[in-house]
């Protein structure tokens, strides 16, 4: 079966029709094509109902998700449980949360999405302090009136990857581990 009749087969069926009803309205939509077999339909629709999808997993999904649901508790319980952890400590880390729980870190960082959580990530910058900031607009403003009289003015500059300032506090990308 083609996207098209599976989809058109569950809308069948959520509509109330039963297996044989949705096997002659589909031969009626599709008269070129062969019967519909009850016993795909129906397997067409239990797929639908378990993933919510009618396309098929593919088999390493399948293996994967078998595991998962075996191995991991009620989907309902692992959220309250994810939470749980995070209300207790919210800086813990969802490889730290895998390894108390057993849950998949993915699993974990998902279920947080889901609930409204969004991860943290640092952002390396520059101090600047309360002072800096008339000397910082002294040389923005010059170099505006200076790409103004001179349209090539910035393609005559250098820039390169190295940075010249120092962040105060002895963070650096080195030492820095969250």
């Amino acid at each position: 079966m083609n996207l098209k009749e599976k989809i058109l087969a569950v809308k069948l069926y959520c509509g109330g029709n039963s297996l044989a009803q949705i096997c002659d309205t589909l031969a009626g939509y599709f008269p070129e094509r062969p019967d519909f077999a009850p016993s795909s339909l129906n397997a067409v629709i239990e797929r639908f109902e378990n993933s919510g999808s009618v396309e098929p997993l593919c088999t390493c999904a399948r293996k994967r998700k078998r595991a998962e649901a075996a191995a991991a508790p009620e989907a309902s319980v692992r959220k309250l449980v994810v939470l749980a952890q995070i209300e207790e400590d919210p800086s813990t880390s969802t490889s730290t949360i895998e390894r108390e729980t057993g849950i998949y870190h993915s699993t974990v960082a998902r279920d947080l999405k889901q609930m409204g959580y969004k991860s943290f990530k640092k952002h390396h910058a520059q101090k600047l302090k309360p002072e800096n900031y008339f000397p910082c607009m002294e040389f923005c403003e010059g170099m505006l009136e200076r790409i103004w009289a001179d349209r090539d003015f910035l393609r005559n500059i250098c820039f390169t990857d190295e940075c010249s300032f120092g962040l105060t506090g002895g963070s650096n990308r080195q030492n820095d581990r969250i």
